[in-house]
């Protein structure tokens, strides 16, 4: 996929829409992890506050870069695969948080 291509997919509404989903679906864990965790105390405040809503245009333009970089979402593009989309955004909770 060329970086065009990657551009697109980051403003393409259905792939922000999974990646919100992802967002969610990590942020739950992270309610639910071991307070043991490193950094838990920081990944708890961001899951709570990714829980209360839609990402901000910020953390929705860094989630977007960062999974339309990987090579295997930028292969697949909208088709990229929820577990594919999961890995990555699973992968930036402690930059994120």
């Amino acid at each position: 996929m060329s970086y065009l291509d990657r551009y697109q997919l980051t403003e393409n509404g259905t792939f922000r829409n999974k990646l919100q989903m992802a967002v969610w679906i990590a942020s739950l864990d992270v309610i639910n992890e071991s307070p043991a965790t490193p950094n838990h105390a920081d990944r708890l405040i961001w899951a709570t506050k990714m829980l209360r809503g839609v990402m901000d245009t910020d953390v929705v333009r860094k989630v977007a870069i960062r999974a339309s970089a990987n090579a295997t979402i930028g292969a697949a593009g909208v088709a990229a695969l929820d577990s594919d989309i999961q890995f990555v955004i699973n992968g930036l909770i402690d930059e994120l948080a």
